[in-house]
């Protein structure tokens, strides 16, 4: 006996326009913090859409969410952009980032599992291979998992916020930290980070985590990807790596 049209619709679970939307936002949120979009790069409600494959309603709902966060930014005539910064501001967040992450490593090493370092290993090493294949994004998505995975297991709600907000901010930028081969990432302070957490070492793990913080912003502020003003429409120095949406 075939089942009936009621008892089949109870089986089903509608998808709320909210939790489309939450998905929207989180994958949008990923990929600005992964380095997806160019500093100054205009991004369309329609690009976006057909990237996510979505309509374009709950695209527009996450990115005026991300406009309020300062993750993207909208110009005069409307346009939605990736928000440029200053080296002044970068300075003013790296700091924010070795304080705030520096703070999750630390509790995240009273809380390493067996489980999480073999992980965070599997990790570090498709960042290292990524990055001798020049498989930009997808090495920036690698370090970026590595990287939440360890601040994930502070289990602080408030920490976890505070880094993602920093990471939405800085993430466009960190693409620019493969664009030279001296910037080639050897993954050394992911092993230092790797070797204080095996050791249960919280005070070499949150010193391994502000070096690899601190050494890839020293490296962004030589090359000159930054804005010369705090003007929105002011121009970086020289941008040559290509954004890949929906990556």
């Amino acid at each position: 006996m075939e089942p009936s049209m009621t008892t089949s619709r109870r089986t089903l679970t509608p998808v709320s326009r909210e939790t489309l939307q939450s998905r929207v936002y989180e994958q949008l949120k990923q990929a600005i913090s992964g380095g997806v979009f160019v500093p100054g790069e205009a991004v369309t409600l329609r690009r976006l859409a057909e990237s996510v494959g979505t309509s374009i309603m709950p695209v527009r709902e996450a990115v005026n969410r991300l406009i309020a966060e300062g993750a993207l930014d909208i110009m005069p005539n409307r346009t939605v952009i990736v928000p440029r910064m200053t080296s002044a501001k970068f300075e003013d967040l790296t700091r924010l980032r070795v304080m705030v992450e520096g703070e999750a490593a630390l509790r995240a090493c009273y809380r390493v599992t067996t489980e999480m370092l073999s992980e965070l290993e599997k990790i570090n090493e498709e960042v290292l291979r990524h990055s001798k294949a020049n498989e930009i994004h997808e090495a920036l998505k690698a370090n970026r998992d590595f990287h939440f995975t360890i601040y994930a297991a502070a289990e602080s709600e408030v920490l976890s916020r505070v880094i993602e907000m920093l990471w939405l901010q800085v993430g466009p930028f960190l693409l620019f930290s493969m664009n030279l081969p001296a910037a080639r990432w050897t993954t050394k302070h992911h092993l230092d980070i790797l070797r204080g957490l095996r050791s249960a070492d919280p005070v070499a793990t949150q010193q391994a985590i502000v070096a690899d913080i601190k050494e890839t912003a020293q490296q962004l502020l030589e090359i000159g990807v930054f804005a010369h003003s705090s003007s929105r429409t002011a121009e970086p120095a020289a941008l040559s790596v290509e954004s890949k949406v929906g990556r």
